[in-house]
C-alpha cells in the first residue's frame, strides 16, 4: 500500500471515529455503535492494541454501552482499557481515561468498593495532570461524587459536585452540555439533602441548556426532566410533576426504548406521584409491571428493583391489601439493607413505610417503635431539618395523640411544622396538614382558642391551594 493510501485509510478511520462520537453525544446510539466498533477495529489493525486511539475507542464504546444500560458489556470494555493502559510508563492522560471510564460502570452495578478505589486513583492522577482546574479533574470529581450519592453520602457528594461545576463553567462557559450535566448532578444531591427550593432552579437551568443545545427529544433532556419531576413531586406539586415525568417517558420511548434503565426508573417515580394523588387503582398495574421489568432488567437484588417493590407495597398498603403490601415492602427492605446498610436513606424509607403499614393494621405498638427508630436514624443521617424527619415526626405525633400523650404529640407536631414551613413555605398543603394535627392536640387539651387559630390558618391554606 502506498503512503498516500495509508494516509487515506488513516483519515477515513479518524472520520469514522469523529462521526461515531458525535452521534453518541447526540443520543443516536444505534447508529453510533457499529461505527465505534469499526473505528476500534481499524485502530487495532493499523496501530496495534496499545495505541492511544484504541483507548479512546474503548472509552467511547463503554460510554455508549453504559448509556443504553448494557452494563456488563460496558464493564468488559472498561476493564480491557484499564488492563492495557493503566500501566507504568503510559501517559497520565490515558491512565486517567481508562480508570475514569470503568468507575461509573462499576457504580451502576453496585460494585461500590472497587468503584471507589478506581475513582480515587483517577482523581489522584487528575489532580497532578492535567492540572487543578482542567475538565478531566471535573470528570473525576463528578464520578466520585456520584458514587458518594449512591451510597447516601450526600454532603460529601454536594461538595465534590460544586467543585466539578465550578471547573466546568470556567472551562466551557455557562451554556454547555457538560455544565448542564454538572448542574443536574448538583441539583440531585441537594434534593437528597431535602433542599428542594435550591434543587428545582438548578434542574430548570439544566433543562433549558439541554433543550437548547441537544433538543427536547434527546435522552439527556429526558434525564433532567425525570429529576425535575421527582423534585416537583416531593414538593407536592403533582399537577406539574405528572406531565413532566410523562414527557420524560415519551422521550425515552423514542430514543432508548422502554426497557432501558432510565424509563423504568422514571415509571417508578410516576407511580409514586399517582399514589400521592390517591390514584392507586391507576397506579397498581403500573407498579406490578414495574416490578417485573426491574427484576428482568436488573435482577432481584438490585436497588432499582427494591424501589419498584417499595412502590408496589405502598400502592397495596393504600388500598388496604395489607398481606400483599407487607410482602413487597419487606422484600424491598431486605434488598436495600443489603445494598446500602441499615442506615441508608433508602433503607429508612422502607422502614417508615412498614411502620405506616403497621399503623394501618392497628399494630400501634410496633408502628411506634419503628417510627422512633426511623426518626432517630433520619436525624442522624439526613440532619434534623430534613423534610423526611418532619414526615416521621408527624406520623409519630399522630400515634401519641391518639394514645393520649398530648405533650409529646404537640412537641413532635411543632417540630414537623417548623421543618415544613422552612422547606415548603407557610402556605403549603403539607404545612396545613401539620397545623391540623396541632389543632387536634389543642382540642384534646381544652385549648379551644389555639385550636381555632390553627384550623383557620389550615383552612386558608387549603382554600388558596384549591384556587391555584
Amino acid at each position: 500500500m502506498s503512503q498516500d493510501a495509508e494516509q487515506l485509510d488513516s483519515s477515513g478511520a479518524d472520520a469514522t471515529f469523529r462521526l461515531a462520537t458525535a452521534l453518541t453525544d447526540q443520543g443516536e446510539y444505534a447508529e453510533a455503535e457499529p461505527l465505534l466498533r469499526q473505528a476500534l477495529a481499524a485502530a487495532e489493525n493499523e496501530h496495534g492494541p496499545e495505541h492511544s486511539r484504541v483507548c479512546e475507542c474503548l472509552v467511547w464504546l463503554a460510554k455508549l454501552l453504559r448509556s443504553v444500560g448494557r452494563y456488563e458489556e460496558a464493564e468488559a470494555c472498561g476493564r480491557r482499557a484499564v488492563e492495557v493502559f493503566d500501566k507504568p510508563g503510559r501517559s497520565m492522560s490515558l491512565r486517567r481515561q481508562a480508570l475514569g471510564n470503568l468507575a461509573p460502570v462499576l457504580i451502576e452495578q453496585q460494585k461500590y468498593a472497587e468503584a471507589e478505589e478506581i475513582a480515587r486513583r483517577a482523581l489522584a492522577i487528575s489532580e497532578v495532570e492535567p492540572g487543578p482546574e482542567h475538565r478531566m479533574l471535573a470528570d473525576s470529581l463528578n464520578t466520585l461524587a456520584y458514587l458518594f450519592m449512591m451510597r447516601g453520602r450526600y454532603v460529601e457528594a454536594e461538595s465534590l459536585f460544586r467543585r466539578a461545576l465550578a471547573i466546568k463553567a470556567e472551562n466551557f462557559g455557562e451554556s454547555h452540555d457538560e455544565v448542564m450535566v454538572a448542574l443536574d448532578n448538583l441539583a440531585v444531591a441537594l434534593h437528597h439533602l431535602g433542599r428542594y427550593a435550591e434543587s428545582e432552579p438548578l434542574h430548570r437551568r439544566a433543562l433549558k441548556i439541554s433543550e437548547e443545545l441537544l433538543g427536547p427529544y434527546h435522552p439527556d433532556t429526558a434525564v433532567v426532566l425525570n429529576h425535575l419531576g421527582v423534585v416537583l413531586g416531593d414538593r407536592g406539586r403533582y399537577d406539574e410533576a405528572e406531565p413532566t415525568l410523562r414527557r420524560a417517558l415519551g422521550v425515552f420511548e423514542k430514543t432508548v426504548g422502554l426497557d432501558h434503565p432510565n424509563p423504568i426508573v422514571t415509571a417508578g417515580h410516576l407511580i409514586n406521584v399517582l399514589v400521592r394523588q390517591g390514584r392507586q387503582a391507576e397506579a397498581e398495574p403500573m407498579a406490578v409491571s414495574s416490578v417485573a421489568a426491574c427484576e428482568k432488567r436488573f435482577g432481584a437484588s438490585s436497588p432499582r428493583t427494591a424501589s419498584a417493590l417499595h412502590n408496589a407495597g405502598v400502592v397495596y398498603s393504600a388500598q388496604g391489601k395489607y398481606v400483599e403490601a407487607e410482602n413487597y415492602l419487606r422484600r424491598a427492605l431486605e434488598v436495600r439493607t443489603k445494598a446500602g446498610g441499615p442506615e441508608h436513606a433508602d433503607t429508612l424509607v422502607s422502614l417508615d413505610a412498614l411502620a405506616s403499614l403497621d399503623e394501618r393494621r392497628g399494630r400501634d405498638a410496633g408502628a411506634e417503635s419503628s417510627y422512633r427508630d426511623v426518626l432517630a436514624k433520619r436525624e442522624r443521617v439526613l440532619g434534623p431539618g430534613h423534610p423526611d424527619v418532619a414526615t416521621t415526626a408527624s406520623r409519630l405525633a399522630d400515634l401519641c395523640s391518639r394514645d393520649g400523650r398530648h405533650a409529646e404529640a404537640e412537641a413532635l407536631f411543632r417540630r414537623a411544622l417548623a421543618i415544613r414551613e422552612k422547606v415548603f413555605g407557610q402556605d403549603h398543603p403539607f404545612t396545613a396538614e401539620t397545623l391540623e394535627g396541632l389543632a387536634k392536640v389543642c382540642e384534646q387539651t381544652g385549648r379551644a382558642d389555639e385550636a381555632k387559630e390553627f384550623v383557620t390558618r389550615a383552612k386558608r391554606i387549603r382554600a388558596q391551594n384549591a384556587q391555584a
